[in-house]
Parts: structure tokens; C-alpha cells; sequence
């Protein structure tokens, strides 16, 4: 039998250290990151950045950002200038 995933595998100090390579894990991942994010709030793309940043180590915040929005995690305005979670 194997161990369940859970988000501590990815995590050090209570932040994102290593990206999965699974979609799986990745989806894990992405449900921690996007945990913070209010419902229907709208957020700067500066928000999100910061909100982000409390959460990973030493991955690009801006690689994080695109992949919420394209795993769907979060959806943003054409010109990236909002964003907010469904």
C-alpha cells in the first residue's frame, strides 16, 4: 500500500521548496496555494505576488502565479490585472 501524498513532502520551513513532477502532487500544492485567497475577492497581480511569496521558498512567484491560473486555481482579467478564485 502506498503512503498517501500530503503537501508536508513539498514543504520546509511551512513553505513550497520542491515542485512536484506528479499532477497529483501538483494539485496539491496548487489547493495550499490558493488556500489564502478569498472567494470572488479580486486581486492585484501585487496581491497575489505577496500572498504567494508568505508560502514558497525559493521557486518564482511569477511561475506560481501562471500556474494557479492555468491549472484553474484561479482566474484572472485578459491583461493579468486582476485575478481571484472561483
Amino acid at each position: 500500500m502506498t503512503k498517501p501524498i500530503t503537501i508536508e513532502r513539498f514543504l520546509k520551513d511551512g513553505k513550497v521548496y520542491f515542485w512536484p513532477s506528479k499532477k497529483d502532487a501538483r494539485d496539491i500544492v496548487f489547493a495550499y496555494l490558493s488556500k489564502d485567497f478569498e472567494k470572488s475577492k479580486k486581486y492585484s497581480e501585487k496581491e497575489v505576488n505577496e500572498i504567494l511569496g508568505k508560502h514558497i521558498a525559493v521557486l518564482d512567484v511569477a511561475f506560481f502565479r501562471r500556474a494557479l491560473y492555468d491549472s484553474e486555481y484561479l482566474d484572472r482579467t485578459n491583461d493579468g490585472k486582476e485575478y481571484w478564485r472561483e
